[in-house]
């Protein structure tokens, strides 16, 4: 007899148990009935060892383990005694089996549907394979360390506080799924697209996310270290005070409009991103490294960048406000169309920046290396820049209103056709400087190297 066959003659005497029960069975009955689907059982679980040609073993094992979860399940009415519709899933699961039968038979991979906690964690404690499975709509905390899950269907599956460590989740499609508070280190999302799946307070130490495609999805609270997101598309995703110590994003093919408000990202390593329109407010990126990156309108309000590391980075509009930091190196970095307000940079090294147009205000630049930085037409106001290094800077067309230069190095600057007023230039060195200011108002140079005049005059006035 074939397999299909099989499966359709069981199924019918499976039904016929069910409308018994259904009707109200007597303790004895009752008895003979669960004796009758326990013979059935047997028969699904032999069929593990089924010949190849009459069916694949592994989806055979798929119904076998639904039949017996069904069978272990069995929910009872209290009022009555009779066991609920729970049989009407063990006789359609021997139904479902000429199903996929045919799909074997057509190439196309079958999937079972799983639609109860109870049948999952069978399979789960039985180590059925549930690769390519659909998890439909579920809650329960899965206990299913090392878990296959390689290419499965889930949606609005609630796995809230689930241990998943080691589990493979290549190729697997989430949609709407809650997995919060649970523990999926080492877990492997490999091509796997996620959409709007909920990682809050999870944690993800060591897992990896290569090629996936992330859309929605919240990494909240979760701590993320070592974690590896090679060839990823991030869209959207929040990481608001997650803790991602050690994250490398540094091959993550795109991320656009994620929101790392408040997140540990001391150590992370961003190379070669491409991030837009992502919000680092209040973000510790202590020591964290950017490299070939390029960053378009990114918001770090309030972030703490000491000893942050731009490797030939481009910045794109910006917003930088109350950002601290010391120890900030920008290699090969170019700033543009962005605003520093009120940011405490002591000791940036930045030899050979490129921030032409940039605003800053309120800003502490003291002591910092900035030779042969360009803020050709940058407007500065209110910025301290005592005792740094800007020989041979460029602030030609510049705007530049009370802003201390006291002590500074500014052999070679170009100050060609710039505005300066209230501005402080004492004890500073200006050896060879090029200063034909546009406007040259109220400024102290008091014992400068050379020494300037108190008032230069302006190229109208020499007219």
């Amino acid at each position: 007899m074939s397999f299909a066959s099989t499966c359709r003659g069981h199924a019918s005497a499976m039904s016929t148990l069910l409308m018994r029960a259904q009707r109200g069975l007597d303790p004895h009955s009752m008895t003979r009935a669960m004796e009758s689907l326990s013979v059935v059982s047997v028969r699904l679980e032999r069929w593990r060892a089924a010949p190849e040609g009459d069916g694949a073993r592994a989806h055979l094992a798929v119904v076998a383990a639904r039949a017996l979860a069904a069978l272990l399940e069995l929910p009872v009415d209290e009022s009555t005694g009779a066991p609920r519709s729970s049989l009407v899933e063990l006789a359609r699961v021997a139904l479902e089996a000429e199903e996929l039968l045919v799909a074997r038979r057509a190439g196309v991979p079958p999937v079972a549907t799983i639609r109860t906690p109870e049948a999952l964690t069978t399979y789960v404690e039985r180590g059925v394979p549930l690769s390519g499975a659909r998890i439909e709509s579920l809650s329960i905390a899965l206990q299913a360390p090392d878990a296959d899950l390689r290419g499965a269907l889930i949606e609005g599956a609630k796995l809230h506080a689930s241990v998943l460590t080691d589990a493979a989740m290549d190729g697997a499609n989430l949609t709407g799924v809650d997995l919060s508070h649970s523990k999926l280190v080492r877990a492997s999302f490999a091509r796997s697209k996620l959409e709007r799946v909920s990682f809050e307070g999870t944690n993800l130490d060591d897992a990896r996310f290569d090629a996936a495609e992330l859309t929605g999805c919240s990494f909240d609270g979760a701590s993320l270290a070592r974690a590896r997101f090679d060839g990823a598309a991030l869209t959207d995703c929040t990481f608001r005070g997650a803790s991602v110590a050690s994250l490398d994003l540094s091959r993550a093919r795109r991320v656009e409009g994620g929101d790392f408000s408040r997140a540990k990202l001391s150590g992370a390593r961003f190379v070669r991103a491409r991030l837009r329109a992502v919000s680092l407010r209040e973000a510790d990126l202590t020591a964290a490294r950017f490299e070939k990156c390029l960053l378009v309108e990114a918001v770090l309000d309030g972030a703490v960048l000491d000893h942050c590391v731009f490797e030939g980075t481009v910045i794109e509009r910006a917003q930088l406000k109350g950002v601290t930091g010391e120890g900030i190196r920008m290699r090969h970095t170019a700033i543009s169309g962005s605003t520093l307000i009120h940011c405490r940079f002591v000791g940036l090294d930045a030899a050979g920046l490129v921030a032409k147009g940039v605003r800053i205000d309120r800003t502490d630049l003291s002591r910092s290396l900035l030779q042969r930085a360009d803020f050709s037409a940058a407007k500065w106001s209110t910025v301290v820049a005592s005792h740094a290094t800007l020989e041979k800077a460029r602030f030609a067309g510049a705007e530049l209103e009370r802003v201390s230069f006291a002590d500074g190095s500014l052999g070679r600057a170009d100050f060609t056709d710039a505005m300066v007023t209230h501005c402080l230039f004492a004890r500073a060195s200006l050896k060879e400087a090029r200063m034909g200011l546009r406007e040259d108002r109220d400024n102290d140079y008091g014992d400068c190297d050379p020494p300037v005049p108190a008032r230069s005059l302006s190229p109208l006035e020499q007219r």
